[in-house]
């Protein structure tokens, strides 16, 4: 859902301001470096906190769904702000930080539970799939015909679905 919430904040901009293609650039840059931090940030988590990454992944869930639910609501608003364009370049960090931060714990939760490494690029691989099922679904389905607010519900939704499963998943094993 990472990728069709930056392309929420994408289509927004354009809306907002009439020009993307000058802010393309920005928008990666501004998304990959988010990335990176979350990723970063997401390590020295790891190190800490090992016993609680689950729980550690169920809050970072529950924080994309707040966010989605939020754009949602307010993300076709943004463009009446006179800071409109920091706020949509923030929304580009924050996505991409959120990303980051998400994959290298589904990574470690994915690699706790096997001893051979063989299979350790599946969970990249995965993720490059739901980022294109994701990116073609939010642009040829969801945004043109439900329209930003409805999109960024829906993904809140999405995310709070998956959170329910995967706490259902945790508290029945370890109970």
């Amino acid at each position: 859902t990472i990728i069709s919430l930056e392309l929420l904040v994408l289509i927004a901009f354009q809306v907002a301001h009439g020009y993307l293609y000058q802010q393309v650039a920005i928008f990666i840059a501004l998304f990959m470096g988010g990335m990176a931090a979350g990723s970063y940030v997401a390590i020295k988590f790891l190190e800490k906190a090992a016993s609680h990454l689950f729980k550690l992944l169920l809050f970072t869930i529950l924080f994309l769904a707040f966010l989605s639910l939020l754009n949602g609501l307010w993300l076709p608003f943004i463009g009446s702000l006179a800071f409109s364009k920091a706020v949509f370049y923030l929304l580009a960090i924050f996505c991409g930080f959120l990303g980051g931060f998400a994959f290298p714990l589904f990574n470690r939760l994915y690699m706790q539970t096997r001893s051979d490494y063989k299979h350790s690029g599946l969970i990249y691989a995965y993720d490059l799939l739901g980022s294109l099922l994701g990116s073609l679904l939010s642009s040829v389905v969801l945004i043109p015909i439900y329209g930003l607010s409805a999109t960024g519900l829906f993904l809140g939704m999405l995310n709070l679905t998956m959170l329910v499963f995967l706490s259902f998943a945790f508290f029945t094993t370890n109970s």
